[in-house]
């Protein structure tokens, strides 16, 4: 019975109601749509740090982290038997990588540009290309090739292509210089400027030769699940510092510190985004409460003058106000769902600041985004009700029946 006169209090004026509930359904969709874009953007970002750029955990030397201007002899990694052993306890690590990077000149023979090279095991870090674009080419598949994948910024500029060769010029961990002719197998893409513009990769064996060292600079270890990998990394931190081995984890969380910007900058935008439209829902649904209470002065003198109480008043009120964000949200749900996929099947493509490629949106289905649509615009409808219910809870009983005079 209280949801047919709810209903049918709420049907008096269906112009208004209508107004009302395109508030609650645009707030709820629009919450929706937002909030899945940002999920999407933070996952392959998280994806790209993880897998592709940190690796899930990195082990070095104290001094590595530290970085207090060591020499790079001082501060690199031997991988000897016990520490394999050591890390090989975990059962979450699945693999056991070497990394090695330093800086140095890629020349194609008449132009020379400032670079960052990186020796990883291509077998050892499977996941490392992923994620990695390759307009032309591939990667290579064992450590011992001579050979490079250049980011597609270095490509633009030194205009080379698969199959050609370059050379690349390092100071050794001696402070000599070493060069080597490396063939170009692949032309990679992240995504990102600061990565394909300054970025080539090598084989693990290869980039040793060419620093002169058998060293590397961190251990790379792969996870089960990256999500959980700086709480591993502070259970292997007890193991390593219970043995003395002078070495030091961290997960990609703590090393991604651009990867946390993001998150946090677009965690702000949709507060700001959400604050706005609860503000804008909030007044309007006051105003559609106010109007109701305004019109329906004798009547709610006549129930007070049969007994009805001013609680009861207040709940009468706020019911609808329940009734109202409900039947929005439900209806949110299904427009927020419609409008994703359907931006989803557009493709529809962006530049976003600081990627070297353009950015194909996607709105991911997360079902916190609707519980945390669901959740605020019904306490928006129903903390916007209860002024207007109080107000009308308050009327004097002979005023409001004059109304129906």
């Amino acid at each position: 019975m209280k949801i047919k006169v709810a209903l049918r209090n709420l049907l008096r004026h269906k112009l208004r109601t209508f107004l009302s509930l395109l508030m609650i359904v645009g707030s709820v969709s629009s919450i929706i749509i937002f909030r899945g874009f940002s999920e999407y953007i933070l996952w392959a970002i998280h994806l790209i740090s993880a897998d592709s750029q940190y690796g899930h955990i990195q082990v070095a030397t104290h001094l590595y982290w530290e970085a207090k201007g060591e020499s790079r002899k001082k501060i690199l990694l031997s991988r000897d038997e016990k520490l394999n052993q050591i890390l090989r306890e975990f059962p979450e690590v699945k693999s056991i990588s070497g990394r090695l990077s330093g800086y140095g000149l890629l020349s194609n023979g008449n132009y020379s540009i400032s670079v960052k090279a990186v020796g990883f095991d291509p077998q050892g870090e499977s996941k490392m290309t992923k994620y990695m674009k390759f307009p032309q080419g591939e990667v290579f598949k064992t450590p011992t090739e001579t050979s490079i994948i250049i980011g597609s910024g270095l490509q633009k500029k030194l205009s080379v292509q698969p199959g050609q060769d370059v050379t690349l010029v390092v100071s050794t961990m001696d402070g000599g210089v070493n060069a080597f002719d490396l063939n170009v197998v692949g032309i990679f893409s992240l995504g990102l400027d600061e990565i394909d513009q300054q970025l080539v990769f090598l084989p693990l064996q290869i980039a040793q030769k060419l620093f002169d060292t058998e060293k590397v600079d961190q251990l790379i270890l792969t996870t089960n699940d990256f999500n959980f990998a700086d709480k591993l990394a502070s259970t292997i931190n007890y193991k390593l510092d219970s043995n003395n081995m002078g070495l030091r984890a961290k997960g990609w969380w703590t090393l991604a510190d651009n990867a946390r910007k993001i998150e946090n900058f677009y965690r702000s935008q949709n507060i700001m985004i959400e604050s706005i439209l609860i503000t804008l829902m909030f007044l309007g649904i006051m105003n559609t409460v106010g109007m109701s209470v305004f019109e329906r002065t004798g009547e709610i003198g006549t129930l007070r003058a049969l007994g009805v109480t001013q609680f009861q008043i207040v709940k009468l009120f706020l019911f609808e106000g329940f009734c109202l964000a409900l039947l929005g949200i439900i209806v949110g749900f299904g427009v927020g769902s419609l409008g994703a996929y359907l931006i989803n099947q557009a493709k529809i493509v962006i530049e976003m600041p600081g990627a070297s490629t353009p950015l194909s949106i996607q709105i991911h289905y997360v079902w916190s985004s609707y519980i945390i649509a669901g959740v605020i615009c019904m306490i928006t409808t129903l903390a916007a009700s209860v002024v207007p219910s109080f107000r009308a809870a308050k009327l004097s009983i002979v005023e409001a029946l004059r109304a129906n005079v």
